[in-house]
């Protein structure tokens, strides 16, 4: 069965391997114990297949708000340059922050506000030439504007919970209470991507979690998917920023699990012609890449502070 799905796969296309510094807090869990709620992010899906998710945003002390997807398999934070050029116009301040020094262009310091929790001190990279273009009229429109990228940069030495059921996620400094007996599985962190662990027939393999590539339980290399699987079971056209794609999808018939949930009879997709996509896996050496919808009635906890997953 044939589908045409547009799926923006994340930022694993663009490689750029930047660490940025940011610094999280909240304005009213701030210095709060495990003993303390967290402030919770309500997030939305950007349509009915869940291809993406985005959250609504404040930028400094621009009196309107914005949308941003949420993205892990991007190793920086973004803002798309078409959609924030009549920004930089109305708002010196924002402006001034625009560094163009070395080959990537950033902004710093920045403030992200998602209703009672912000992030501070960010520094949010410019993708020159990327996103929907946005006129000057609509400023102060309610219009909704999709302005950039959340990447994984924002969560080093945090904790981050991803509530899928609620549709909702956190940063926080501590582990709640709630998950602390939740089963640990120790990951790795590479260019700031968290790494799950993953077997195949009890051997360790690795998989970048990317919240960019939802529609896909695995993604990996021709034969990487095949050494797994048996016949094909679905053919999707996705597009890969900007760029269309044909995934192969075949049904896993060995014995694979990820932090716990077993993987047999799902399906694992490949891209047909080599791209880099699979420049990427392989460069990286990693297994593959795993997305939100493996995790939908899941809550995922991920610790980059010490490098560990907890799936409830």
């Amino acid at each position: 069965m044939s589908k045409r799905i547009a799926v923006l796969l994340s930022g694993v296309v663009l490689v750029v391997f930047l660490i940025a510094c940011n610094t999280a807090k909240s304005r009213t869990d701030e210095g709060a114990g495990a003993e303390v709620p967290v402030s919770w992010i309500p997030f939305n899906w950007s349509d009915s297949n869940k291809s993406a998710i985005y959250l609504p945003v404040t930028i400094d002390d621009i009196p309107r708000t914005f949308t941003m997807q949420f993205d892990l398999g991007a190793n920086v934070s973004l803002f798309y340059g078409n959609a924030l050029t009549p920004f930089l116009e109305a708002y010196p301040s924002l402006a001034g922050k625009f560094n163009r020094t070395g080959d990537f262009p950033y902004f710093y310091p920045i403030s992200l506000g998602f209703g009672d929790f912000v992030l501070d001190e960010l520094r949010i990279f410019k993708y020159e030439g990327f996103g929907e273009r946005v006129l000057a009229g609509d400023i102060d429109s309610d219009k909704s504007i999709d302005i950039g990228t959340i990447g994984s940069d924002m969560f080093q030495d945090k904790i981050l919970i991803i509530d899928f059921p609620a549709q909702r996620l956190c940063v926080t400094e501590q582990m709640p209470l709630e998950y602390q007996t939740v089963v640990v599985e120790t990951g790795e962190i590479r260019n700031n991507r968290m790494l799950f662990p993953f077997l195949i027939d009890g051997q360790r393999e690795l998989l970048m979690f990317d919240t960019g590539s939802s529609a896909y339980p695995l993604l990996t290399i021709k034969e990487n998917a095949l050494g797994i699987s048996g016949g094909i079971v679905d053919v999707r056209i996705a597009s890969s920023w900007g760029t269309d794609i044909t995934l192969n999808g075949h049904e896993i018939v060995k014995d694979v699990s990820i932090c716990g949930k077993n993987l047999k009879g799902k399906t694992v997709y490949y891209n047909t012609s080599f791209s880099s996509i699979d420049n990427f896996i392989v460069s990286e050496g990693i297994w593959g890449i795993t997305g939100n919808i493996l995790f939908l009635d899941n809550i995922v906890i991920i610790d980059y502070k010490n490098k560990t997953i907890r799936i409830k």
